[in-house]
């Protein structure tokens, strides 16, 4: 009887103990398992934060290419149209080549006439020293007349024809010359506003997508 209750004693220190240590044993795996759990969620979110990232550098790459394309084709586009202009440049100045020498031309005609005129005047005033041929010198003056009178027309109708052609000509390099002028000026604007335009929607999408990272980000958190 008097060895009964230290038995009993040693017993529930000994369950205590036993409690005890299980108590710690779960605290120890909990934590442990906390531990584990925290390493991992830290994990998936920095390669979830990896991956946004890898995915917004992507889409930025690709719209940059996009751009640069875009350039590219606006360059060649361009160039072709200079190029073409060069052209029609090179066949005004062949016309007016041509005028130049048709012009030339006629000046020499019209001296030569010249000279021919004065011969006859001279060869004329020798004539008409001669009673007996002053009826056929007479005649032969009437037809020359005629014939002076409707070269004149002629050379005057010429004249102004390519008076005219030149004005024309002059006009149309003239009218060429400011479409070219408002052509590049066209050009020049919207490969500004294209350029503009891209930077603005650059810029907008950067900041949508640094917002969502944002949000997810703070999701994650």
């Amino acid at each position: 009887r008097a060895k009964h209750p230290l038995s009993k004693d040693v017993n529930d220190l000994f369950l205590r103990r036993r409690k005890q240590e299980a108590v710690r044993n779960e605290v120890l795996e909990f934590t442990k398992d906390q531990s584990s759990c925290n390493v991992r969620m830290r994990w998936e979110r920095n390669t979830q934060r990896r991956m946004v990232s890898a995915t917004i550098s992507r889409y930025l790459q690709e719209a940059r290419e996009q751009y640069q394309m875009d350039i590219d084709e606006r360059r060649e586009r361009l160039r072709e149209m200079l190029e073409e202009m060069e052209a029609k440049k090179e066949t005004v100045s062949e016309r007016q080549a041509k005028m130049l020498e048709r012009a030339t031309t006629l000046r020499e005609r019209r001296e030569n006439e010249r000279q021919r005129l004065v011969a006859e005047k001279l060869d004329q005033l020798f004539r008409e020293q001669c009673e007996e041929l002053r009826a056929v010198q007479m005649k032969r003056r009437q037809d020359e007349v005629c014939t002076e009178c409707a070269a004149q027309v002629r050379t005057k109708e010429e004249v102004q024809r390519m008076q005219q052609e030149e004005d024309r000509l002059d006009r149309q390099a003239k009218e060429e010359r400011h479409n070219q002028e408002i052509q590049r000026q066209r050009e020049n604007n919207l490969q500004q506003k294209t350029f503009l335009q891209t930077q603005i929607e650059m810029t907008e999408q950067q900041r949508i997508q640094a917002k969502q990272l944002k949000q997810e980000e703070a999701q994650l958190l």
